[in-house]
């Protein structure tokens, strides 16, 4: 779905931003599985830095994709 994110970066938007989906804005619970992606994507010139990434559950991210 994405390019390559390093496992440091990926790290570091879980830690400050992995509490809330950043597509429905609910809280993604302790064990259910989520994204890392971008918010801007690549495609449209987005870049793979902390500030256009963002955690989104699995089930949004793939809504998203289909749109």
């Amino acid at each position: 779905m994405s390019s390559y994110i390093p496992k440091a970066l990926r790290d570091e938007v879980t830690l400050k931003k992995g509490g809330i989906c950043g597509i429905c804005k609910k809280p993604i619970v302790f064990g259910q599985e989520f994204d890392v992606d971008h918010i801007y994507p690549e495609t449209k010139g987005g870049r793979t830095v902390f500030d256009n990434l963002h955690c989104a559950h699995c089930t949004c991210n793939k809504k998203k994709v289909k749109r």
